[in-house]
């Protein structure tokens, strides 16, 4: 167990949404700042079993090899982060299924915790889940990490009332409660006045590099590209949207998606079909930046919900960084961002914006964009989280 600047002694254990793959999100990015300092337990959502047997699909992107009929030993990615696939054997649709479930993923969690000797360590909870957790998984600091409100996502009822209740109970059992976007943190604030808001962050020298040769996924593609990077998913793209600006799309502009397709088979055939549109399937997070590199100008087409007004694009981060120009709807996690992001709605303004970006008439120039860039680090992020809990753990402790 390795020392923090405040002397304090923990390791981590990242309950997360989402498996350990190539594509990144927040708990990745800061499970590889904290590695540097301590050890890392990345807990991955568990395998269904029923889910297995009757075919249905697993989580996205999750590796062929981690599904099992049994738990596997905690395996590892790197020298200080294991990744850990908890099973769910049972329907969670079962009277008392979920219940069991997870006190099932409690027992599983908590040997893997002891086979890597972590003692009693942070855990980091993402999924709503994990409250479930609390009270089986040896512990001395819990945190709630909020960064999508899924009540307001495309969900079936049933799915939404367990969150909220779920949600309930964690903000009130959490230790601390950190909050990703400006709305998440107003309505977590209500419950939870102490809760700490903390925005996504961008590795800056990733995307802050000399042009790369151009990827070959990128090859007959006309130009200039609009370009987006991040998952294809109705409860983010505004697909309406991005056909009109196909529909008025004139001199070459291509508009280029790079990430999971989550889209219905309607809308992404949708999409496909289109000349000027050229869907690219999830990259490794390394990648990104070659892409990026050969973008005229980045954007971000999202619905206007309450569940894409609750999010922190980290996309926006990583084009900034890239010192592209950037135009989005006006989702509210962009605005703190408005200074170096242009805004558009509608089809007319939205293609306006891109050609005003293409010619270079944007609100501030491409080192002006890196600057914010380099403001907003995933290691200054994992470094003042780890100073809040090692202040909180040490008034506990007074």
């Amino acid at each position: 167990m390795k020392k923090s600047e405040r002397g304090k002694t923990w390791d981590v254990v990242i309950v997360s949404r989402d498996v350990w793959s190539e594509v990144r999100r927040r708990r990745h990015f800061l499970a590889e700042e904290w590695s540097k300092e301590r050890r890392v337990l990345f807990v991955e959502p568990p395998v269904s079993l029923p889910g297995l047997i009757s075919g249905r699909p697993d989580a996205p992107m999750r590796d062929a090899e981690t599904i099992s009929f049994r738990p596997k030993p905690p395996r590892a990615v790197t020298q200080s982060i294991h990744v850990f696939t908890p099973v769910r054997p049972i329907p969670e649709s079962i009277p008392g299924g979920h219940a069991v479930c997870m006190s099932l993923m409690a027992v599983q969690v908590r040997a893997a915790i002891r086979s890597l000797s972590l003692g009693s360590p942070v855990l980091w909870i993402t999924p709503e889940y994990g409250v479930h957790l609390l009270h089986g998984v040896p512990h001395i600091f819990a945190v709630y990490d909020v960064t999508d409100d899924w009540t307001t996502a495309s969900i079936p009822d049933k799915q939404r009332r367990r969150i909220e209740a779920d949600d309930r109970r964690l903000l009130s059992l959490a230790d601390m409660v950190f909050t990703v976007s400006p709305r998440l943190h107003e309505q977590k604030s209500a419950r939870r006045p102490d809760a700490v808001l903390m925005p996504n962050g961008v590795i800056p020298e990733m995307y802050d590099i000399p042009t790369p040769p151009e990827p070959p996924e990128l090859s007959g593609v006309t130009r200039p590209i609009a370009g987006y990077t991040g998952t294809l998913h109705e409860d983010r793209i505004d697909v309406d949207l991005v056909l009109e600006l196909s529909s008025r799309a004139k001199d070459g502009l291509s508009f280029v998606f790079v990430g999971p397709n989550l889209l219905g088979e309607k809308a992404a055939a949708a999409l496909a079909s289109r000349r000027n549109i050229r869907l690219i399937s999830a990259q490794p997070f390394f990648r990104l930046p070659d892409f990026v590199a050969h973008f005229d100008t980045c954007m971000i087409p999202h619905v206007l919900t309450p569940f894409t007004h609750s999010l922190d694009p980290i996309k926006a981060y990583e084009y900034l960084a890239s010192g592209k120009p950037i135009v989005s709807t006006p989702v509210e996690g962009i605005l703190p961002l408005s200074d170096h992001v242009d805004t558009a709605e509608g089809a007319e303004e939205f293609m306006a914006a891109i050609l005003r970006a293409i010619e270079g008439r944007t609100k501030t120039s491409p080192d002006e964009r890196r600057a914010v860039a380099r403001a907003n680090t995933w290691k200054d992020r994992a470094a003042k989280i780890t100073e809040i809990i090692d202040s909180a753990i040490e008034q506990r402790r007074i």
